[in-house]
This record gives C-alpha cells, sequence and structure tokens, in this order.
C-alpha cells in the first residue's frame, strides 16, 4: 500500500490513500503510462484494477473509425454496409478475467477467457483519411 501510495503521489501531489479508503464505489484516475506500468507491477493489492480505452471523437462522425464504433440498431438501413458490421459484430464475447481469493484471501492469477473476437480491423490509411479530411 505505501509503494502504491508513493507512486499515485507522484502522478497526484493531492493524492491520499487513508481518504480514499473513506470513500465508498469507485473512485477513477487518470494517469500517465508510466504510473500505469507501475501500478501494474504491484501484487496483492485488492481492488485495484487497471484499463486502458481509446476515445472517439464525435465532432469527426465522417471517419470510417468513428463511424463503426458507434452502430446504432434503431438507425439501421436494412441491406446497407452499417447492417451487415451490425450483425457480424453484434454477439461478440468479450474478453473476460475472473479472479479468485485464495485461502489466504489474496487474488490470485485470473482465469482469461478470451472470448470470440469478431471485431473488425481497419486497414484504413490514416495519411489518406487526413487528406480526404482537408
Amino acid at each position: 500500500l505505501m509503494a502504491l501510495n508513493f507512486i499515485m503521489k507522484s502522478e497526484n501531489p493531492d493524492f491520499n490513500y487513508s481518504d480514499l479508503m473513506k470513500n465508498n464505489g469507485k473512485i477513477y484516475y487518470t494517469v500517465s503510462e508510466e504510473t500505469f506500468n507501475k501500478v501494474n507491477k504491484l501484487k496483492n493489492i485488492k481492488g485495484i484494477y487497471t484499463y486502458k480505452y481509446d476515445e472517439v471523437d464525435t465532432k469527426e462522425a465522417w471517419k470510417t473509425n468513428n463511424f463503426l464504433a458507434n452502430i446504432n440498431d434503431e438507425n439501421v438501413v436494412e441491406d446497407s454496409l452499417e447492417n451487415d458490421f451490425n450483425y457480424y459484430i453484434k454477439y461478440n464475447n468479450y474478453p473476460e478475467a475472473k479472479f479468485y481469493l485464495d485461502e489466504k484471501a489474496i487474488y490470485g492469477d485470473g482465469l482469461l477467457n478470451e472470448g470470440e473476437n469478431n471485431n473488425i480491423k481497419l486497414t484504413i490509411n490514416e495519411e489518406w483519411e487526413e487528406k480526404i479530411r482537408e
């Protein structure tokens, strides 16, 4: 816990682990990649989860990757490319990890289910996409 406190204080000087323990519920922090890697190296600390995500800029709705990131069932036209994509990824099994406590109440290595990944992989040249935007 001391290591976590030092790591987080280097990222956010106002971080205080004792104040964190007083709060109920989930608390989110945005951290640098260096801090992310340091926290991931910590073992046997319960209740701390890290993840990465890509944020979609909806102002750039014309971009193919943004178009595919937000397929809405209600507005999909039958026999359209969007409908085909929606059907293809609809039954994706998302990766999940399940963790269990051992006899010392320490989380062990989790069981990882990769799931069936039907996500669409884009092979669009970003330079071309930027030229189209201009």
